[in-house]
């Protein structure tokens, strides 16, 4: 019988990118789930399995990772005027020999609770576009679907 071994020979890919913004309302909930940290490795068995860590940084007082799943979680409350913004760094670690790691930024914008402007879909939008667009040609439609009180919505904006 001939048994071949996995070699760790790969490194941790996060899906779908390497990084991510998120705008969170500073009324969120002690112990809610806000994002769930995705990787693979191709390696097979203890090679690809993932666990993942949160590097020191400030969001350690305001935010957990659940070392299996991915599951970056809010462990103290939000202030936008104290801190409007977090820069996450998740380690995905294998538990192969040697260990083969990758890091993942998630940036975390805190939205005051008496912010009176839009809520968009997204923070970031990507929008790729030919060389030779004609001026005047609309590529991007965003969404502002949350009404905040006093807010009129009084004009049209666009970019």
């Amino acid at each position: 019988m001939i048994t071949i071994a996995d070699v760790n020979d790969n490194t941790p890919t996060f899906l779908p990118s390497s990084s991510e913004s998120l705008l969170l309302p500073e009324v969120t909930k002690i112990g809610s789930v806000v994002y769930r940290v995705q990787a693979k490795d191709r390696d097979s068995g203890q090679n690809g399995r993932l666990t993942f860590h949160l590097l020191p940084s400030g969001g350690q007082r305001a935010f957990s990772v659940e070392r299996g799943s991915g599951e970056i979680r809010l462990i103290s409350s939000l202030s936008y005027d104290s801190v409007p913004r977090y820069d996450l760094q998740v380690l995905a670690r294998d538990g192969g020999v040697p260990q083969h790691s990758s890091t993942f930024t998630l940036v975390v914008h805190v939205q005051a609770e008496d912010d009176q402007g839009p809520a968009f879909d997204t923070l970031t939008y990507r929008v790729e576009l030919k060389e030779n667009t004609p001026l005047n040609t609309r590529f991007l439609q965003v969404r502002a679907p949350q009404q905040r009180p006093g807010w009129k919505r009084s004009k049209r904006r666009s970019v």
